[in-house]
């Protein structure tokens, strides 16, 4: 891509799209690979199950990952493990560690017709004006070298929740 690029072009636009590029390749190995340990990769998983294996990897960063879960008198869901859902909601568990101070609460709710997740880190929250656009592709909040973060910075394409959103939907 940058031999081919015309003249002109940013060389850190250009190294930034083949980073990003890069980035979505290996989110799609990853999500291919799921389930190649061994263990069947579409087995029933109970609701809990999902968001413990979803928060594993992000267990030792410093931060506290606590996860509650209630529901009325049904029993707890279970359904067939899915890759893509463990994935996306494992994106999000990651964004909520990566701007944490120091915990992330994780609360399950269901009855008979509704199971909601409700993720929620102490951070410093997401400016009122970025709510509108969260998980459209390109918005960004990861902070750069250079001070806080802005809506449209350099530091990622802000894909990661826009494929997560795309896997949960």
């Amino acid at each position: 891509m940058q031999r081919d690029a015309a003249k002109g072009s940013d060389p850190e636009d250009l190294k930034l799209l083949a980073d990003q590029v890069a980035r979505c390749r290996a989110i799609l190995r990853k999500i291919g690979s799921l389930g190649d340990d061994g263990e069947t990769p579409f087995a029933r998983q109970s609701l809990g199950e999902l968001i413990a294996e979803a928060a594993s990897p992000h267990r030792d960063f410093g931060v506290a990952i606590n996860i509650d879960k209630h529901g009325d008198s049904t029993p707890e869901p279970a359904w067939r493990r899915s890759p893509g859902i463990l994935y996306g909601l494992g994106n999000i568990i990651e964004n909520a560690v990566d701007f944490a101070r120091s915990r992330v609460d994780i609360a399950a709710r269901w009855n008979s017709e509704t199971v909601s997740i409700t993720i929620r880190d102490d951070g410093r929250g997401i400016p009122i004006d970025i709510l509108p656009r969260l998980g459209q592709p390109y918005l960004s909040m990861r902070s750069t070298r250079d001070g806080p973060a802005h809506a449209l910075d350099r530091k990622g394409l802000g894909l990661g929740i826009f494929i997560a959103k795309t896997l949960l939907e």
